[in-house]
Formats: structure tokens, sequence, C-alpha cells
């Protein structure tokens, strides 16, 4: 009986705790996306100290907003499809990352997203962030658990 609840409560506190899928996918000029919960997924600046991630400072946009769904990257530029978490059904948001400049483009509407890559001849194609994943195409760093 005592093996039973130990089969039953094991699984189940090991994947409620927090932190055990979470991840980290390394970007140029020092920019990070994680994985911080089941659906907060974003891009910011890594701390020096690896420990944080901004996606503001001085209250601008320098990184892309939680829940990116579709996802690309070159040696300059991070590109991303982003479903807000209080959005409507089908509302997107797309972004492109200047990680040289800082600076990013935010669009409501993917026409307006394709015309600026064209516009700013870049060539990435962004996919699927969890098949890019889980093909390997983006190989993700789990943090050591202590």
């Amino acid at each position: 009986m005592r093996k039973k609840l130990y089969l039953f409560i094991l699984p189940f506190f090991l994947f409620s705790c927090p932190g055990l899928n979470d991840w980290r996918y390394k970007l140029p000029n020092d920019y990070e996306m994680w994985h911080i919960n089941s659906s907060n997924i974003t891009v910011g600046l890594a701390g020096k100290d690896n420990s944080s991630l901004s996606i503001y400072d001085g209250g601008i946009l320098i990184g892309i907003p939680p829940h990116i769904i579709d996802f690309g990257h070159d040696e300059k530029y991070v590109c991303a499809k982003i479903i807000p978490k209080e959005s409507q059904e089908n509302e997107y948001f797309y972004y492109i990352l200047d990680t040289q400049n800082r600076y990013i483009y935010e669009f409501s509407n993917e026409n307006d997203f394709n015309e600026k890559m064209e516009e700013l001849d870049i060539g990435i194609k962004i996919k699927n962030l969890k098949e890019s994943i889980q093909t390997g195409e983006i190989k993700v760093e789990y943090p050591k658990l202590y």
C-alpha cells in the first residue's frame, strides 16, 4: 500500500514543482530567451549575474514580451509571434528585435511585419517554437538544480 502511495505522489510532486521545465536559449548580443513557466516564454537582456532577464530599460521595451509561439533569429535580429495572455482568439503580435542597436519593432498584423522584414532585408523564417525545440533545431539549456 505504501509503495502505491509513493508511486502516485512522486510524479505529482515532480511535475508540479516550479522550475523543472524551465529553460533558456542564448541569442546574439547578450540576449536570451527564457521559458519561465508553462506559458511564459520571453526574450530579453540577460543580467550580468545570469539570474535576471530584462525586457524593459527605463520604461522602454528592449525585449519581446511573454507568450512567444513562433520564433526565428540570425546574428543580428530576433523575430517572434506572440499571443498575449489576455488576447481575443486569433489576436497575435509580431516583433522584430535588433539586438545590436537594442531596438524593437512591434506589429499588430502579419502584413506590416512582413513588409518591415522585407524593408530591413531580413531573411529569417519564423517557425513554431515548440516544434523547433522538439526537433532539436533549437537546443535549449535547462538550469542546474542544486
